[in-house]
């Protein structure tokens, strides 16, 4: 699991994750224009496609995301099949 780098990720934060908002077909990019870090880029529960926050934490395996401005995420199927490789936040 990548470790945030501005704030702890508690077991607390995570006791919701089955209620969190569901990000599927879901791929790790550079924030690009709003400065340093990664992203997510994915579909929402209404079928749109959004864009993160920065992400904060993650743990792929358990399916879930903490990212800035939203907060707790579930993660769905990712893009491709190691997103992560080569990647600390």
């Amino acid at each position: 699991m990548a470790r945030p780098y501005d704030r702890k990720i508690l077991s607390s934060d995570l006791a919701h994750v089955s209620r969190a908002g569901l990000l599927d077909d879901w791929a790790l990019q550079r924030a690009g224009r709003r400065g340093d870090g990664y992203v997510l880029v994915g579909t929402d529960e209404q079928g749109r496609v959004r864009e993160t926050g920065q992400v904060q934490g993650w743990d792929i395996q358990a399916g879930w995301a903490w990212v800035t401005g939203t907060g707790l995420l579930r993660l769905g199927t990712p893009r491709s099949a190691i997103p992560s490789t080569g990647v600390t936040l």
